[in-house]
Protein backbone atom coordinates (compact mmCIF):
# COMPACT_ATOMS: atom_id res chain seq x y z
CA UNK A 1 0.00 0.00 0.00
CA UNK A 2 2.38 2.80 1.17
CA UNK A 3 1.12 5.57 -1.11
CA UNK A 4 0.50 3.32 -4.09
CA UNK A 5 -2.94 3.12 -5.60
CA UNK A 6 -4.86 -0.10 -5.43
CA UNK A 7 -5.08 -1.76 -8.81
CA UNK A 8 -8.56 -2.36 -10.09
CA UNK A 9 -10.13 -0.08 -7.55
CA UNK A 10 -12.14 1.72 -10.19
CA UNK A 11 -15.72 0.48 -10.07
CA UNK A 12 -16.99 -1.08 -13.26
CA UNK A 13 -20.53 -0.04 -14.03
CA UNK A 14 -22.66 -1.73 -16.63
CA UNK A 15 -24.69 0.69 -18.68
CA UNK A 16 -27.86 -0.16 -20.54
CA UNK A 17 -29.19 1.83 -23.47
CA UNK A 18 -32.51 1.58 -25.18
CA UNK A 19 -32.80 2.38 -28.87
CA UNK A 20 -35.89 2.76 -30.95
CA UNK A 21 -34.01 1.70 -34.06
CA UNK A 22 -30.45 0.81 -35.09
CA UNK A 23 -29.18 0.75 -38.66
CA UNK A 24 -26.48 -1.55 -39.98
CA UNK A 25 -23.53 -0.68 -42.18
CA UNK A 26 -25.26 -1.97 -45.32
CA UNK A 27 -28.15 0.52 -44.91
CA UNK A 28 -28.51 2.93 -47.81
CA UNK A 29 -28.94 6.66 -47.28
CA UNK A 30 -32.51 6.39 -48.56
CA UNK A 31 -33.34 3.50 -46.19
CA UNK A 32 -31.90 5.46 -43.29
CA UNK A 33 -33.90 8.57 -44.12
CA UNK A 34 -37.13 6.65 -44.65
CA UNK A 35 -36.64 4.67 -41.44
CA UNK A 36 -35.39 7.28 -38.98
CA UNK A 37 -38.62 9.27 -38.58
CA UNK A 38 -37.45 12.61 -39.92
CA UNK A 39 -40.41 12.97 -42.29
CA UNK A 40 -42.82 12.72 -39.35
CA UNK A 41 -40.76 15.28 -37.45
CA UNK A 42 -41.04 17.68 -40.39
CA UNK A 43 -44.83 17.61 -40.08
CA UNK A 44 -44.43 18.85 -36.50
CA UNK A 45 -41.91 21.48 -37.61
CA UNK A 46 -44.52 22.86 -39.99
CA UNK A 47 -46.90 23.09 -37.03
CA UNK A 48 -44.36 25.30 -35.21
CA UNK A 49 -42.49 22.76 -33.08
CA UNK A 50 -38.72 22.37 -32.92
CA UNK A 51 -37.05 19.12 -33.94
CA UNK A 52 -33.60 17.61 -33.53
CA UNK A 53 -31.96 14.63 -35.19
CA UNK A 54 -29.18 13.04 -33.20
CA UNK A 55 -26.61 10.60 -34.62
CA UNK A 56 -24.86 8.44 -32.06
CA UNK A 57 -22.06 5.95 -32.47
CA UNK A 58 -18.35 5.35 -32.08
CA UNK A 59 -15.70 7.22 -34.05
CA UNK A 60 -15.55 6.02 -37.63
CA UNK A 61 -19.01 4.47 -37.63
CA UNK A 62 -20.41 6.74 -40.36
CA UNK A 63 -22.34 9.42 -38.48
CA UNK A 64 -20.98 12.29 -40.58
CA UNK A 65 -21.65 10.44 -43.83
CA UNK A 66 -25.20 9.56 -42.71
CA UNK A 67 -25.96 13.16 -41.80
CA UNK A 68 -24.07 14.96 -44.59
CA UNK A 69 -23.51 12.49 -47.41
CA UNK A 70 -20.39 12.49 -49.59
CA UNK A 71 -18.28 15.61 -49.19
CA UNK A 72 -18.90 18.09 -52.02
CA UNK A 73 -21.45 15.82 -53.72
CA UNK A 74 -24.16 18.48 -53.57
CA UNK A 75 -21.80 21.01 -55.15
CA UNK A 76 -20.74 18.68 -57.97
CA UNK A 77 -23.96 16.78 -58.65
CA UNK A 78 -26.76 18.79 -57.10
CA UNK A 79 -29.24 17.05 -54.86
CA UNK A 80 -30.82 13.74 -55.75
CA UNK A 81 -27.57 11.80 -55.53
CA UNK A 82 -27.85 8.45 -53.74
CA UNK A 83 -25.27 9.59 -51.21
CA UNK A 84 -27.32 12.59 -50.04
CA UNK A 85 -27.45 12.56 -46.25
CA UNK A 86 -30.22 13.30 -43.79
CA UNK A 87 -29.68 17.09 -43.98
CA UNK A 88 -30.17 17.35 -47.77
CA UNK A 89 -33.03 14.85 -47.77
CA UNK A 90 -34.69 16.73 -44.90
CA UNK A 91 -34.48 20.06 -46.70
CA UNK A 92 -35.94 18.52 -49.87
CA UNK A 93 -38.72 16.79 -47.92
CA UNK A 94 -39.52 19.99 -46.01
CA UNK A 95 -39.91 22.01 -49.20
CA UNK A 96 -41.95 19.21 -50.78
CA UNK A 97 -44.29 19.38 -47.78
CA UNK A 98 -44.48 23.18 -48.04
CA UNK A 99 -45.36 22.96 -51.74
CA UNK A 100 -48.01 20.35 -50.92
CA UNK A 101 -49.59 22.58 -48.30
CA UNK A 102 -49.48 25.58 -50.65
CA UNK A 103 -51.76 23.71 -53.06
CA UNK A 104 -54.17 23.32 -50.12
CA UNK A 105 -54.21 27.11 -49.66
CA UNK A 106 -51.82 27.22 -46.69
CA UNK A 107 -49.32 30.08 -46.77
CA UNK A 108 -45.94 30.28 -45.06
CA UNK A 109 -44.22 33.58 -44.30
Amino acid sequence: QGGQGVRGSRAQTALAYQFERCFGQETTQEELFEGCGVKDMLDHVLEGYSATVFAYGPTGSGKTFSVSGKPDSIVKNGSGDGSDGVVIRSAEALFDKIRGKATDGVQFK
